[in-house]
Parts: structure tokens; sequence; C-alpha cells
């Protein structure tokens, strides 16, 4: 195979996957809007700058395993309005970030745990998050 056809080869490869990802996340959305009661009336995804800060924020965090967050000391704290990480689940799931008020993810744990047994919730402060793991504990903590 000459080099040409190679880097042919490479890009349709490369086009095919992304296809794939993007019909996953698709799928992943369409999902939780289905299988969360109310989704639409009580959550929004995010848009692209505040996927930028998540991200961002979810990168500096301790992690002893995927999904496993390494949880130093709790604190109290208020939660009104967070955004919605997936730590573990299909790929397309950490593509996806939702937001909403505190109270309404936690009333729809189950609905969201179906999707993901890990969740981060981060407050719109972007310094206090939530951190439920597998077990179905909540832990508080503030970032620092």
């Amino acid at each position: 195979m000459n080099e040409k056809s190679r880097k042919l080869l490479q890009m349709k490869k490369e086009q095919y996957r992304l296809q794939q990802k993007e019909k996953a996340i698709k799928e992943t959305i369409n999902n939780m809007v289905e299988n969360v009661e109310g989704f639409n009336k009580k959550y929004r995804f995010v848009e692209e700058n505040e996927k930028i800060r998540i991200k961002k924020f979810v990168s500096e965090l301790e992690f002893i395993d995927v999904g496993q967050l390494q949880v130093k000391e709790t604190c109290v704290y208020q939660h009104k309005n967070v955004y919605l990480c997936c730590l573990m689940g299909d790929c397309a799931v950490y593509d996806i970030f939702v937001f909403g008020r505190y109270d309404d993810f936690i009333s729809d744990y189950d609905d969201w745990d179906y999707i993901s047994p890990y969740l981060l919730l981060i407050d719109d402060d972007f310094s206090h998050y939530v951190y439920i793991n597998d077990y179905g504990e909540i832990i508080e903590q503030q970032k620092g």
C-alpha cells in the first residue's frame, strides 16, 4: 500500500470512529431524556463554555481508580444548581454534562444511577461538589 492510500485509510478510520462516537452520544442523550422523568422540565445539557470549565474541574480532582474519587474530608454546603458528570458507564457519558437543581438530581437518583454508578455533582460556583459512589453514599466536598 502506498503512502497516499495509507493516509486515506487512516483518515477514513478516524472519520468512522468520530461518527460512532457521535452516534453513541446521541443515543445516550436520547436515553437520558427518555428515562429520566421530566428531564426537559428539570434539566438542560450544558453549553460548550460550561463543558470546558467542567472538564478542567474534573481533571484537577484526584481519583483512586476509574470513577472513584479520592475522598479527603467532607464539608456541609447548601447546594442549589449543579452540573452532573457521570464518572463511569458507557464511554459516551463522559462527554455529556447536565445542569439542574441539586434537589432534582437527588430525588431522581435512581434514574441517574441507572446511567452511571458514580456521579459527580459540581456546584455552579465551581468550588463545592458532591460525589456519589456506587453504594449511593453522598460525600460533600470543597475543592482545594
